[in-house]
């Protein structure tokens, strides 16, 4: 099967975890960039593009980490008691 082939016949439930896998996606993805975005254009004013970028760094994966973790614990939980699969 193609990887962008449309499948037709899912269940509700596979449809709802697809849903639900892509916004546990969107949420961790800007768990990243927003934080770094942040600090990144807060730190511009005293330090160079190189010093910005690296300070901005490691904040926003920890934040990053963080949010994948409990991405993962909420579709682990919301495939085995909601959806019971």
């Amino acid at each position: 099967m193609s990887l962008f082939q449309k499948r037709e016949n899912l269940t509700d439930e596979e449809k709802k975890l697809s849903v639900v896998t892509f916004w546990l996606f969107v949420v961790g993805l800007f768990a990243w960039v927003i934080p770094f975005a942040v600090l990144f254009v807060l730190q511009l004013p005293t330090q160079t593009v190189a010093g910005a970028m690296g300070t901005a760094l490691w904040p926003s994966i920890v934040s990053f980490i963080v949010t994948a973790v409990l991405c993962i614990v909420a579709y682990v939980i919301y495939r085995k008691a909601v959806l019971r699969i």
